[in-house]
């Protein structure tokens, strides 16, 4: 099994999330959103409220259509917040970052969610060099106790990089740690690396990045002792297990206008532990374009295929995450004035490779948008 998604535990006040249950922290979370945070004091505030209808609430796959029943779906409502600031002192170019979103159901219990990512960097800029560090944190806060999914990934190291005409070059160092409480087997701390090679043209630009990570899990490694309708597994001896990710991508873009980008990445993972080893291809397909009406469109479509070494057995009832899946997202935004804008998303994920097991679920929001930069 791979390790799951990551990200940082709600940063709610601590006496206001001590009384309250998991149900209300979110609750609040979703409150303070909408009202208090696009008063920030940063350079760049965005928040943006929408409403509307999941067809697959709880990621049931399996079933054919991807769906458990005809109560599967719900209503939901979606509140995300973007606040950034920069800023440059001498020869250091400070960034800073913070992305949070809320999720609320109307009737499916269990799914409600509270996402939060913080990035930071410090680079010393020069002509031809330049230097500096990295930090990220992202988690989740979720509000089911009998199926809990809170965690926390922590990454962050050097970077170097270099320019020489149209040429860039980017070498990054990393240090990770993943916290998932629910089961500590599947927590890590990893070290790794990337280059990344750019180059830019006119109204061209493509690029390539390969990286290596290492990954050492606190639960021990693991193989198949047997089958029983699932196979099961059991830990070899008490060698904790060890995972190598590589991962290889390209990009290219055209900026006029409209600005259109495709890439393609191949994620492998190598481990020593049942079920872990995978190989993982996406095709990505992008377009952010003005339309009629002041209408903005920003469209993207991903073809994922993972392949798995070891047999996977899923049973019907599995709750799974949208990583690995096949989407297409589309979102429309008009704007008001100066502030605010209406905005509209659809979504939609699948498995169309046949290699794992059906997968089906539509996503329709529609909402506001306020934003001060």
């Amino acid at each position: 099994m791979s390790a799951p998604p990551a990200g940082p535990r709600a940063a709610l006040p601590s006496a206001l999330a001590r009384r309250l249950p998991p149900r209300g922290r979110v609750s609040a979370a979703l409150a303070l959103l909408s009202f208090a945070l696009p008063f920030a004091a940063v350079a760049g505030v965005r928040v943006e409220t929408t409403a509307g209808f999941d067809s697959n609430v709880q990621r049931v796959e399996g079933v054919p259509g991807g769906a458990a029943g005809d109560d599967s779906g719900d209503a939901v409502v979606r509140v995300v917040l973007a606040l950034a600031e920069a800023a440059r002192v001498d020869r250091w170019q400070l960034r800073g970052d913070y992305h949070a979103g809320v999720r609320r159901f109307a009737e499916v219990r269990g799914e409600d969610a509270l996402l939060q990512s913080l990035t930071a960097s410090a680079i010393r800029i020069g002509e031809v060099l330049s230097a500096g560090v990295e930090a990220r944190a992202r988690g989740r806060l979720t509000d089911d106790p009998l199926r809990p999914r809170d965690h926390l990934q922590l990454d962050g190291g050097p970077l170097l990089a270099g320019r020489l005409g149209a040429l860039t070059t980017t070498l990054r160092g990393r240090v990770e740690r993943l916290i998932y409480p629910p089961d500590a087997r599947y927590g890590f701390v990893g070290l790794g690396g990337d280059l990344d090679l750019g180059w830019r043209s006119g109204a061209w630009s493509a690029g390539a990045r390969g990286g290596l990570t290492w990954r050492q899990f606190d639960g021990p490694r693991e193989r198949r002792v047997g089958f029983d309708g699932v196979p099961l597994v059991a830990p070899v001896d008490d060698t904790q297990r060890a995972d190598r990710a590589t991962t290889v991508s390209a990009r290219a873009a055209w900026s006029g206008a409209a600005l259109l980008g495709v890439g393609y990445s191949l994620y492998a993972n190598a481990s020593d532990s049942y079920g872990a080893p995978q190989t993982r291809h996406a095709l990505r397909l992008s377009v952010d374009a003005p339309l009629v009406f002041e209408l903005l469109l920003s469209a993207r479509l991903e073809l994922q295929r993972v392949v798995y070494d070891d047999p996977q057995y899923v049973a019907a009832d599995a709750f799974i995450e949208d990583e690995g899946r096949s989407s297409l997202l589309v979102r429309l935004e008009r704007p008001l004035d100066d502030h605010w804008s209406v905005v509209a998303h659809v979504g939609a994920w699948a498995s169309p490779f046949g290699t794992g097991p059906d997968y089906r679920r539509e996503l329709a929001l529609l909402g506001v948008a306020w934003r001060d930069e």
